[in-house]
């Protein structure tokens, strides 16, 4: 890989990392009283490819609970499982592939990149809708998915987490 295309990744992945932290902030500031769990201070994102990892299971906030471990398994396999029905499907959300008895739990996205490619944005911490309302709103805020892409997704699991979000949105990301 030459060092502009490195250079380029690394600029790519510092957005992804800058995203996903306000993602948290913004998702969070739209629960309604009840709706998160008083330690839910933290959690573990993630962005893959189909052939490499970018961010693995980066923390943003502080994990109090004690589920730190769960935490970064459940972010790997709702990426690995996600990138795995893209392929065989088109599966765009962990909710379509989910199994809560197999503790196969919703909460990561496909969106492509510019080039095509599928990435697969994880959040694993919140209630499943907020995990995913993150993964939605970081794939938007990077311009990987439009509004009303997200908002396709969205429907898929009927996630009105980030419709409430998505109210807030320009139809074009900043």
């Amino acid at each position: 890989m030459s060092h502009c295309a490195a250079a380029r990744w690394m600029r790519y992945i510092c957005e992804v990392e800058t995203a996903f932290v306000e993602a948290v902030a913004e998702v969070k500031a739209v629960a309604m009283p009840g709706e998160l769990r008083p330690d839910d201070n933290g959690c573990r994102v993630g962005l893959q490819m189909l052939d490499r990892v970018l961010i693995d299971r980066m923390l943003v906030g502080e994990i109090t609970n004690g589920k730190d471990e769960n935490y970064q398994f459940f972010s790997n396999e709702k990426a690995v499982r996600v990138l795995e029905k893209y392929v065989e499907r088109g599966d765009v959300s962990s909710f379509q592939s989910a199994d809560f008895d197999a503790k196969k739990f919703p909460g990561a996205i496909i969106a492509l990149d510019a080039n095509k490619r599928p990435h697969a944005y994880t959040c694993s911490a919140y209630p499943w809708k907020f995990d995913e309302a993150i993964c939605l709103l970081t794939a938007y805020k990077v311009g990987n998915l439009t509004k009303l892409q997200a908002i396709a997704i969205a429907n898929i699991s009927s996630n009105e987490i980030f419709m409430r979000v998505a109210a807030t949105l320009p139809d074009v990301a900043a």
